[in-house]
């Protein structure tokens, strides 16, 4: 989902540390060479995620602002994880299920503050990439940034 950003002229960070969301922000407003930025982040942040909405709440009084959530339903998370064959975050002890809705649970706070929530369960990575697009076509000038926060299977 990044690449979409990139090509669309995005300045694009992935997991940048939540401590260090707002410095880059104020470092990208005073640049003269970076116009939007795309911040993803995800799960993988830890309990770090509980600082997200007051960071969002900040950026939003100083920046223009997007904060994009992903989000796709549990079977087709099982059965991303299970292609990739990449283990999700969460999942120690407990079961796939169980990591799942931990994961729900702790982004709540962070979907209850999206000004897009997009369902990607019936997208592939390619359709997923030209919904992304049609949504954030170049257009305006004003510096932005984007939050996006993205369940682990996309």
């Amino acid at each position: 989902m990044l690449k979409a950003f990139e090509d669309l002229g995005y300045y694009c960070v992935d997991n940048l540390p939540i401590e260090l969301i707002h410095r880059f922000a104020i470092l990208a407003k005073e640049s003269a060479q970076i116009e939007k930025t795309a911040l993803v982040v995800d799960i993988r942040e830890g309990e770090q995620l509980k600082k997200l909405p007051a960071i969002i709440r900040l950026l939003k009084e100083h920046l223009t602002t997007t904060v994009l959530y992903l989000e796709t339903s549990d079977d087709v998370l099982q059965r991303r994880c299970s292609e990739t064959r990449l283990p999700h975050p969460l999942v120690q002890d407990a079961t796939v299920e169980a990591a799942l809705g931990k994961e729900r649970k702790l982004l709540r706070p962070i979907r209850a503050q999206a000004d897009m929530v997009v369902d990607s369960s019936n997208f592939n990575v390619h359709e997923l990439r030209a919904h992304i697009t049609a949504k954030f076509l170049p257009g305006g000038t004003d510096k932005s940034i984007l939050v996006s926060c993205l369940s682990f299977g996309y």
